[in-house]
């Protein structure tokens, strides 16, 4: 498996647990958004994190409050792209980690 294919093995499974994936590998000056989804009327932005092994630690360790940032800073610009106002519009922040076939999706994250 390699990056590509985890984040559709993602947008699957987000598929699955009823999330309807709008958007993927959507790129901004600022960053990159991996898959954008809707969940009822929440706007759902996904980072999917791989790892094949865990000799370099979990996918989740590569998630710092930096990119976090920049995760918001191009969702804010991609909801004004299509005349969303992101300060009236509910949006979430979630990830995806993948590694040695295992997937946990971890909800609402923040800062």
């Amino acid at each position: 498996m390699n990056g590509q294919r985890a984040e559709q093995q993602a947008a699957e499974y987000l598929s699955q647990q009823g999330l309807k994936v709008i958007d993927r590998n959507v790129r901004k000056k600022c960053g990159e958004l991996d898959i954008i989804c809707r969940h009822g009327p929440c706007w759902v932005c996904v980072e999917v994190k791989y790892r094949g092994n865990r000799d370099h630690g979990h996918p989740l360790e590569t998630v710092n409050p930096r990119k976090l940032q920049r995760m918001i800073a191009t969702f804010n610009l991609y909801l004004i792209d299509n005349n969303l106002n992101p300060a009236h519009t509910d949006i979430r922040f979630d990830i995806i980690a993948i590694d040695e076939n295992e997937l946990t999706w971890l909800r609402n994250v923040t800062i």
